[in-house]
């Protein structure tokens, strides 16, 4: 398979957002200045902007919409358009501004100017379901990218530690068939996920959390 081809993971982070790719079996995570993008977009005097000018915005902590600024604009999805800076804005688009700016990220920097950036698996909370997914859906194709799948972000963690670990191999054997639970604490989220190793596949077993963390 082509780089261009490659499915990316995609990380969209109630207070910061990154990408990975996997290409042979080098890990590559595309970090600005070491540290991922913070999910933010401000709307001050009609210009957008996203990341880390967005956030340089804020004058205190919490989530929502700040002024004119929205910081984890995931956590708006499923609701009505909002009046940000006298101006109507769909949540939907918002959202897209950070995708968008993730993945601009990612094909002007060297390790990913020869990828599309066009598929992705998502990373999502375990109660994100019904309509708030088929909008994060939209944000994602409205930003230039198709979702391949969804993965619960704990079960995306675990896997991730499994898969590059330098034990990972003999961690998957010495647990298999055991339960392990997995803590995702966010920025303002908290979700867990119990799940059960079985021959190397990893089964989710239950689902909880909290979006008010």
């Amino acid at each position: 398979m082509a780089a261009s081809d490659v499915v990316l993971g995609f990380d969209f982070g109630t207070t910061n957002s990154l990408a990975s790719v996997f290409i042979g079996d080098k890990v590559i995570t595309f970090l600005d200045n070491e540290q991922p993008i913070p999910s933010v977009v401000s709307f001050e005097g009609g210009k957008v902007e996203v990341g880390r000018k967005a956030r340089d915005k804020l004058t205190s902590a919490g989530l929502g919409v700040q002024g004119s600024t929205v910081r984890s604009p995931k956590t708006l999805l499923g609701r009505d358009e909002l009046i940000i800076d006298g101006v109507r804005r769909d949540p939907v688009k918002i959202v897209e501004h950070v995708l968008e700016h993730v993945r601009n990220f990612v094909l002007q920097s060297r390790a990913g100017r020869d990828l599309k950036m066009d598929r992705v698996v998502a990373t999502i909370p375990i109660n994100m379901e019904g309509r708030r997914r088929a909008l994060l859906r939209q944000a994602f194709r409205q930003a230039g990218m198709s979702v391949v799948q969804f993965v619960h972000e704990p079960l995306a963690a675990l896997y991730g530690y499994l898969r590059t670990s330098a034990s990972g191999d003999d961690m998957i054997k010495r647990h298999n068939g055991k339960l392990l639970l997995v803590f995702d604490w966010g920025g303002g989220t908290l979700d867990l996920t119990l799940c059960r190793l079985l021959d190397g596949l990893l089964v989710q077993v239950a689902n909880d959390g909290a979006e008010d963390v």
